[in-house]
């Protein structure tokens, strides 16, 4: 008896049980206007989970935050060994132990006007990974926020994950993709913030609409934001070639 009993604090001990192997991990780069990854950190973020706890760091009050148990942040550049050159910028989140289901909120914080890139690894108890990744731009001094939908535990439904947008962050979006060179001319500029600027103006009439039939009315604006995607749609498909990059014969047909 005692040699049974012995034998089961062993296999207790010794992981006769398996391990939660939850995690969450999110990382965040910018690039330069080369389109290569930059070597300095524009963008830095914090995660905020229903309690309102919060890890990671906010530029804008210059405080860092590890409410979240289990979590941690912080920045990693990876230089070059022989010459010493510094590497690309990361700013990483974080959180290894015993995940629940949670919605975690991610807030982007910009330093300059900059394309960034957002990737997050969500895994499950039993050690399915999941992999997100957002490439966006950001304008200085402003925030942009994603939610994430997790459950960590196995046969549960897959993430989500959400981006805020509203008219102007997607005027902000294009306007800084100009800046940076990699929307188009001005014709073509012009011609996507009137795109907006009529969505929202549509938007208001059916966000006021009081009547019964409140999803026709709401339909005009929808048509316009996916006239409004169609179009960037055509653009990236042209400039594959720069010298087709003239997206209006397209756009017109």
């Amino acid at each position: 008896m005692k040699w049974i009993l012995l034998n089961c604090l062993l296999l207790s001990n010794t992981g006769l049980f398996a391990a939660d192997m939850s995690g969450l991990n999110a990382s965040l780069g910018s690039y330069d206007p080369s389109g290569a990854f930059s070597i300095t950190e524009n963008v830095f973020m914090i995660v905020k989970d229903s309690m309102g706890r919060e890890t990671g760091y906010n530029p804008f009050t210059n405080s860092w935050k590890r409410d979240i148990p289990s979590s941690g942040s912080g920045s990693d550049s990876i230089g070059d060994n022989e010459t010493g050159d510094p590497g690309p910028a990361d700013f990483t989140i974080d959180i290894t132990e015993n995940l629940i289901q949670e919605k975690y909120n991610f807030e982007i914080f910009g330093l300059c006007d900059v394309r960034y890139i957002f990737e997050i690894n969500a895994d499950k108890s039993n050690g399915g990974s999941i992999h997100f990744e957002f490439k966006d731009y950001i304008t200085s001094g402003t925030v942009r926020n994603y939610a994430l939908q997790f459950d960590p535990t196995p046969g549960s439904p897959a993430p989500t994950i959400i981006k805020e947008v509203t008219f102007q962050l997607l005027r902000d979006d294009v306007n800084v993709a100009y800046k940076l060179n990699q929307i188009g001319d001005d014709k073509f500029i012009d011609s996507l913030i009137r795109m907006i600027n009529l969505a929202e103006k549509l938007a208001e009439k059916c966000d006021n609409y009081k009547g019964h039939n409140k999803k026709e009315t709401c339909k005009p604006a929808i048509a316009i934001l996916n006239m409004f995607i169609k179009r960037l749609e055509i653009a990236n498909r042209k400039c594959d070639k720069p010298q087709d990059c003239d997206e209006e014969p397209a756009w017109l047909a």
